[in-house]
C-alpha cells in the first residue's frame, strides 16, 4: 500500500528567485471488503453481512446494498427481522426502512476506522418458491459495499460467500475466488441410494453395485468403498476383474487400483445429476471358503455410499440387498427393510442327517426321529417316511399317537395322516398337521 512521502523540486519562472521545495503527501488507498452468509431453516432465511476496513485510512459515507428482488423475485419474500447489529462498531447507523425492494440500502450513514469490522443480520421468509434461473427454491445473491476516504477516493467490493471478506488475508478482497455469490437452497433434499447384489458361479462371486440420485439436487464427491477383507477374510480371495461399468452415467471415474484390501475405494471421483443412476461390478474368486461366523461359506456384506450436494450438504446410504436402492419407490432409500446386508453362500455343501431311537414299554413302542442340517446351506423340500408294514407286518399294529414335535424348528410340517402303511410320510407339505399350523 502506497504511504510514502513524495518530494518534488520546482524551478520558478524568475531565475533570480530562489528554488522552493514543495512536499506532497499521498494518502493510502482506501479498501473496503464485504462478505455475506445465508443459513435457513425451511423457508426462514437469515442473512449475515460482514464489512471490514482493510485499508489504512478511515472509510466514510459507507454504503451496503442488497437487492433481494433480484434474488427471490419481487413479492416472493417478507422481511421478518429488520437489519440489526451482531458486531457494532458504534460509528454506523442502520437503515430501518430497508425492504430489499424499493429501498435496498442497509446503512443510513457511517464511518469505519482501519482494521475495524461490523456485522449485520436480518431474517426473511420466502413466501413463494420460484425458479429464478437456478431451479425452484435455489437462489443466488450478492451484496455490494462502497465507501470513500477523506480525499473522496472511492472503494467498493462485491460480497464473498461466507463471513470473511478477505479469505486469503492479503488485504485485497477483490481477487479471484473472493467475490463468490452466496447460494441459498430452500428446498434442498439431496438423497443418495445404494444397493448391492451377489451372483455365484462356483467359487466366483460377481458383486454388483447400484447407485441412484433420488433427491432434487446434483451430487458430487461420490464415495463408495468395499473392504473385502471384512467379508472373506484376508488372503481368502482374489479380485479377478473390475470394477467395470454396467450402467455408465459418464460422470464417475472408477478406481482401477481396487483390491478390496489396501485400496478398498471403488470410485476415484464422480458426480450424479438428479435422477441419474450408475451400476458397476467386481468379480472375486474365493480361494479359501471359510466360516466367518455365519456358517461355512456363508458371507454377509454391506457398503456405504456418500456424496454432497451442490451447497455442500453431506448425504449417505447403507446398501440394500438386491439391485434396487429404493425398493419401495418412495424416494427414501433408508426406510425399514431397505438397508439389508447382502448375504450369499459360496461353495454350497448341502447335507442332512437323520437318526432314530426306539423305546419299548410292554407292547408299546415309542419311536423318536432326529433331523439335522449338517451342511452350509438352508434346506427346503424336506421329507422322510417310515413304512411300519415292512417292520411289523400289515395289520399287526395300531398308531396310538400321531407324529408330534419334541424340538420344533418352526419350518417343518408333520403329516397328521401318517398311519405307517397306506401313508408312510412323517414329514409332509403345508396344508395340515398335528402341530397346529394348519393353513
Amino acid at each position: 500500500m502506497l504511504a510514502s512521502l513524495l518530494q518534488s523540486t520546482l524551478c520558478l519562472a524568475n531565475p533570480a528567485s530562489s528554488l522552493q521545495l514543495v512536499t506532497v503527501s499521498l494518502l493510502p488507498a482506501p479498501v473496503i471488503g464485504v462478505a455475506k452468509d445465508a443459513t435457513n431453516i425451511g423457508r426462514s432465511v437469515t442473512l449475515d453481512y460482514v464489512v471490514e476496513n482493510l485499508g489504512a485510512t478511515q472509510l466514510q459515507n459507507i454504503s451496503l446494498t442488497d437487492d433481494l428482488d433480484s434474488a427471490f423475485g419481487a413479492g416472493n419474500y417478507t422481511i421478518q427481522t429488520a437489519p440489526t447489529f451482531v458486531v457494532d462498531p458504534g460509528t454506523v447507523v442502520l437503515n430501518g426502512a430497508f425492504d430489499g425492494s424499493t429501498d435496498t440500502e442497509l446503512i443510513d450513514s457511517g464511518t469505519l476506522d482501519p482494521g475495524l469490522v461490523f456485522r449485520i443480520s436480518l431474517t426473511l421468509d420466502v413466501d413463494t418458491l420460484t425458479d429464478q434461473g437456478y431451479g425452484v427454491g435455489f437462489y443466488v445473491n450478492q451484496a455490494s459495499a462502497q465507501a470513500v476516504d477523506s480525499g473522496m477516493t472511492m472503494t467498493s467490493d462485491l460480497s464473498d460467500d461466507g463471513l470473511d471478506p478477505d479469505p486469503n488475508g492479503n488485504g485485497d478482497p477483490t481477487e479471484s475466488g473472493e467475490d463468490d455469490p452466496t447460494l441459498i437452497d430452500i428446498t434442498e433434499n439431496p438423497t443418495l441410494g445404494v444397493a448391492k447384489d451377489a451372483t455365484l458361479d462356483g467359487t466366483q462371486v460377481t458383486l454388483s453395485f447400484y447407485l441412484e440420485n433420488l433427491g432434487n439436487r446434483g451430487l458430487s464427491n461420490l464415495s463408495l468403498a468395499d473392504n473385502l477383507d471384512s467379508v472373506f477374510g484376508a488372503g481368502n480371495y482374489m479380485v479377478i476383474s473390475g470394477p467395470s461399468f454396467v450402467d455408465d452415467p459418464g460422470s464417475i471415474t472408477l478406481n482401477s487400483g481396487f483390491d478390496g484390501n489396501s485400496d478398498a475405494a471403488l470410485i476415484s471421483s464422480g458426480s450424479l445429476m438428479i435422477g441419474d443412476t450408475a451400476s458397476f461390478q467386481v468379480v472375486v474368486d474365493i480361494t479359501s471358503v471359510t466360516d466367518r461366523g455365519m456358517g461355512l461359506g456363508v458371507y454377509s456384506n454391506q457398503v456405504t455410499a456418500s456424496a454432497e450436494s451442490s451447497v455442500g450438504t453431506p448425504v449417505s446410504d447403507l446398501s440394500d440387498a438386491g439391485d434396487e436402492p429404493d425398493s419401495s419407490g418412495n424416494g427414501f432409500p433408508g426406510d425399514p427393510n431397505e438397508d439389508d446386508p447382502t448375504r450369499f453362500t459360496v461353495g454350497e455343501e448341502p447335507a442332512i442327517g437323520i437318526s432314530k431311537t426306539v423305546m419299548l414299554s410292554g407292547s408299546q413302542v415309542t419311536m423318536d426321529f432326529f433331523l439335522e442340517n449338517l451342511g452350509n446351506a438352508d434346506l427346503t423340500g424336506i421329507s422322510f417316511s417310515d413304512n411300519l408294514d415292512a417292520v411289523l407286518g400289515a395289520g399287526n399294529y395300531s398308531i396310538l399317537t400321531f407324529p408330534t414335535f419334541i424340538d420344533d424348528p418352526g419350518t417343518i410340517f408333520l403329516n397328521s395322516g401318517y398311519d405307517g402303511s397306506g401313508d408312510t410320510a412323517i414329514v409332509g407339505s403345508p396344508g395340515g398337521g398335528s402341530d397346529g399350523r394348519d393353513e
